[in-house]
């Protein structure tokens, strides 16, 4: 066996996912914690995972938090057997990215994708940002958008005007209505939903083929009802692709 821990440092929150062995797919254990907790928190937990195992797991690290990558590193060089951080500059991506400032998320999100379909793709990742990230079938990262999360929204109109309530995310029921609460759940969700699509459409129509769609994050469950176009979700998207970089460089 060979464990394999892959941690995912996001804006909000940090995940990770326990893989028995890294050879395959399947994942034993999902975990998350507050991002603001993770200085505090991460040597409870991930010395907790790691002595759970027979022998020292490779560790597989995207990071959208650059304050908290380096002592995380330093932290887990100590219990792991080696320690692999997620960037575009000096490691092996599967993915052509051309950009070096795009998020190591994005990286491991796309980098799941293809690794499954291998054909000209759009990953959308509802976060605290929402994302969308066109790879075309021959990996190459080729178009890109970044909009506020659906949360981020929500909080910003509560937050910048003086009577819009704080509204909390949940599904929306009805587009037919006049509340006030219902008319801003909708105008972030499905307005969220449409320019989506029509980052989807402009991109198919500029370069001609038609895109397989993959919808992960956080927030998905609250969006995909109201997408229209076809697609598949793939919640665990981005330890996918970060186990896949992994074993590309241990090559």
């Amino acid at each position: 066996m060979n464990p394999l821990i892959a941690i995912d440092i996001g804006n909000t929150n940090t995940a990770y996912a326990l893989y028995d062995d890294l050879l395959t797919n399947k994942i034993t254990k999902l975990g998350h914690l507050a991002t603001k907790h993770l200085s505090n928190s991460s040597k409870d937990v991930f010395f907790a995972l790691i002595k759970a195992l027979e022998i020292k797991p490779h560790v597989v690290v995207s990071s959208v938090v650059p304050a908290l990558t380096n002592s995380l590193k330093e932290l887990l060089a100590e219990i792991a057997k080696m320690v692999l951080i997620v960037n575009p500059v000096d490691v092996d991506t599967i993915v052509q990215i051309g950009n070096q400032k795009t998020g190591a998320d994005r990286i491991c999100t796309m980098a799941g994708a293809y690794s499954i379909y291998k054909t000209d793709l759009a990953v959308v990742d509802f976060g605290t940002a929402t994302t969308v990230s066109v790879v075309d079938k021959d990996a190459r990262f080729i178009a890109g958008a970044i909009l506020p999360g659906v949360e981020l929204m929500l909080r910003c109109l509560h937050q910048n005007t003086a009577q819009l309530p704080d509204v909390k995310i949940t599904t929306c029921k009805k587009t037919t209505t006049i509340d006030t609460e219902s008319s801003i759940l909708n105008g972030v969700v499905i307005g969220t939903a449409g320019a989506v699509e029509r980052i989807i459409k402009d991109v198919e129509k500029e370069n001609g083929f038609v895109l397989q769609l993959i919808l992960t994050g956080g927030m998905v469950d609250f969006v995909k009802d109201k997408i229209t176009l076809n697609y598949t979700v793939n919640k665990t998207l981005i330890f996918e692709g970060m186990r896949n970089i992994l074993l590309r460089n241990l090559i």
